[in-house]
């Protein structure tokens, strides 16, 4: 009769034990309360009035959730997003918009200096204005139709310098190169025009300077509706005459399709005793880091720096400094040629690490444009959505340091053949 107490006893204490286990795993999963973007439900539209409560509660939720997953805070708030959240609640008044509170939220959001931590309205409508334009060296110019190479001066009367310096407040961003870029991007479509403070309804006025002379020009919005060209997000080409065949990655899907496609490619290279390959990331932001190490599989070296990471689970930090990796080869396909890397100013996140990986072990030469976002950054996306608003936002709870740790504070991967993005294809084959 003892003995099948004991047994009971041992039972009730492994099940209790094991529930304890569970629970503090949960406690300290960086993914607790998450939400995918498939689960989301649709913003309130921005013009909606809140509360001042609902909109203090909002603000709390997030920064609580800053205090309690990002790695910046696992000493407590930083000072910076402390004293922003204070003025953001203390600016509010008696009945503030989903607008008003979206702004209010981006401004602490950009003060983690995390460009994987924004706050976004989910669901916007489509519609922008039909320009193409870029922002370089403190001017918006025109790139297309008749006002080709004219500078944009003023959007309803606001100007453009304004625009941005709002723009740099509320967007979060690691380096200038990211936030030029999306700059002219934000400005051509409705609701991110209403974020930067432009009233617009179904149309906008434009100023544009043509040799100190200003005309101005209405711009109605139109849903966007051109077709997507249908094309493999991993796909490559082959220039026989110049001997180079090019790896385009338009997004860090590490899949079986991708794994086939570069095991196509170095067969194909090796076939046809091509001298040169090049990894185009131009347009790639990023999803899995994995495709890089895969990618490594086929180039002739033994083993590797990698990525060091610190993980925040709770208060518990794991660390994990920069080291060797072996490489896991394939040797009857590797490739001992010269690799080159297309990069852009939009190439970010794990198509950051992708360039880092192979140009800090000396693996390949990198052309076009500085990185989107710095090579050690903060990583690995928690989403989640506010409760009355329904405004969603993203953090992080991981910090990545790139391999060559005496480069660690640099802002992006700076190209050793620094060129505009749209002619780095062209430098390539000069560079060959």
């Amino acid at each position: 009769m003892i003995k099948v107490v004991n047994k009971k006893s041992i039972l009730i204490l492994i099940i209790v034990v094991g529930l304890l286990i569970a629970a503090s795993v949960a406690y300290i999963n960086p993914y607790r309360g998450t939400i995918s973007w498939e689960e989301m439900d649709e913003s309130l539209p921005y013009d909606q009035q809140l509360t001042k409560a609902q909109a203090q509660a909002e603000l709390e939720y997030m920064v609580k959730l800053i205090d309690d997953r990002h790695l910046s805070a696992k000493d407590g708030l930083p000072e910076n997003v402390e004293d922003q959240y204070e003025e953001e609640i203390a600016n509010l008044h008696a009945n503030p918009t989903v607008l008003e509170l979206w702004t209010a939220g981006s401004r602490i959001l950009k003060q983690l200096e995390d460009a994987h931590s924004s706050m976004y309205y989910y669901g916007a409508e489509g519609s922008h204005i039909n320009i193409e334009w870029k922002y370089r060296d403190s001017a918006l110019i025109c790139n297309n139709g008749e006002r080709a190479g004219q500078r944009i001066e003023s959007i309803n009367g606001t100007k453009i310098e304004n625009l941005y310096k709002k723009f740099l407040s509320q967007f979060s961003y690691e380096n200038i190169y990211y936030a030029e870029y999306n700059f002219p991007n934000y400005l051509k479509r409705k609701y991110t025009l209403n974020w930067l403070g432009v009233e617009s309804e179904d149309s906008i006025k434009i100023t544009f300077n043509n040799n100190g002379v200003y005309q101005s020009e209405d711009y109605n919005f139109q849903e966007i509706s051109s077709p997507k060209v249908e094309q493999d997000f991993v796909r490559y080409s082959i220039d026989k005459e110049k001997k180079v065949w090019v790896l385009t990655l338009d997004s860090c899907q590490f899949n079986d399709y991708y794994k086939e496609t570069v095991k196509n490619f170095f067969t194909e290279v090796k076939e046809q005793d091509i001298e040169a390959i090049a990894v185009d990331l131009r347009k790639n932001g990023g999803d899995n880091s994995n495709v890089a190490d895969e990618f490594v599989r086929y180039l002739p070296v033994d083993n590797y720096m990698n990525f060091g990471s610190k993980v925040r689970f709770k208060s518990w930090i794991s660390i994990h400094d920069v080291s060797l990796s072996k490489n896991n080869k394939y040797d009857n396909l590797l490739f001992a040629g010269d690799v080159y890397v297309l990069t852009s100013n939009s190439t970010f996140s794990s198509a950051t690490w992708f360039a880092v990986l192979l140009h800090d072990n000396d693996l390949a030469r990198i052309i076009g444009e500085p990185s989107g976002n710095k090579p050690s950054a903060y990583g690995d996306v928690l989403s989640f959505q506010m409760p009355y608003s329904k405004l969603s936002f993203t953090l992080t709870y991981k910090e990545f340091s790139r391999p060559d740790v005496a480069k660690d504070d640099e802002k992006a991967l700076l190209p050793d053949y620094p060129i505009e993005q749209e002619n780095a294809l062209d430098e390539l084959y000069r560079i060959i």
